[in-house]
């Protein structure tokens, strides 16, 4: 018995010891505050301190920016046809984004999106309408710009709060769809699904959000497709 207290005691110091050292360091890369950011890792979910604002923030190892941590393996089939991967025309979709003054026609931020959306099998026009509906597109001329484009679709609630990269927050945002649709029933429209769950609370708070989207997900396809 005094040894597994012994034990059970040795583990919680090392758990509280590894918190209190991740605060330290997310402390010292960034003025503000942290946040604790859960990230899938290979057994469950694990939760790492992310410096706010901060590109090189604390993230898994062997994280890369341009890749993503989640096992594309284990992505369940549960997107309809129509919000799966297609083809899409990209000079056709860059026109557009640049007739709104979107960041998001130039690069890193539009193949990073086209990229990640072919990666887990998401019609990318779906992940553009979606930072549309969040972000209207993140406008060249808005002052943040730059920091907005890094998390467009507000993954973690907001670009302010969660504020890594395009590569990461389009790889969260796929992974969120994925992970909304599940459950679907076949009458639901898919959108709708992903915002509500049917009451049980999805993408957005906003129980209209799936309207926005849905909008403008079908005039990008009669433009790009």
């Amino acid at each position: 018995m005094s040894k597994n207290i012994v034990l059970w005691s040795t583990i919680v110091v090392l758990f509280l010891g590894v918190i209190v050292l991740s605060v330290m360091v997310c402390s010292s890369l960034t003025v503000g505050y942290c946040m604790f950011a859960p990230v899938e890792g290979g057994s469950g979910w694990l939760y790492t301190a992310v410096s706010v604002g901060d590109k090189d923030s604390i993230l898994p190892a062997g994280y890369a920016y341009e890749d993503t941590a989640f096992d594309l393996s284990s992505t369940p089939d549960v997107l309809p046809d129509e919000l799966r991967y297609a083809d899409i025309n990209e000079d056709a979709l860059r026109n557009y984004l640049d007739g709104r003054d979107s960041i998001l026609a130039d690069e890193p931020y539009f193949s990073a999106i086209v990229n990640t959306a072919k990666k887990f099998n998401i019609n990318p026009l779906l992940m553009f309408a979606i930072t549309e509906q969040e972000q209207g597109c993140v406008p060249r001329s808005h002052k943040n710009a730059l920091k907005i484009a890094n998390n467009p679709f507000n993954v973690y609630h907001s670009w302010q709060r969660y504020n890594t990269d395009i590569y990461d927050s389009a790889a969260i945002a796929a992974r969120t769809i994925i992970d909304l649709s599940s459950g679907r029933p076949d009458a639901v429209h898919p959108i709708y699904w992903i915002n509500t769950r049917g009451g049980r609370g999805g993408y957005a708070e906003d129980p209209h959000w799936w309207v926005g989207v849905s909008r403008i997900f079908e005039k990008l396809k009669s433009i790009c497709m």
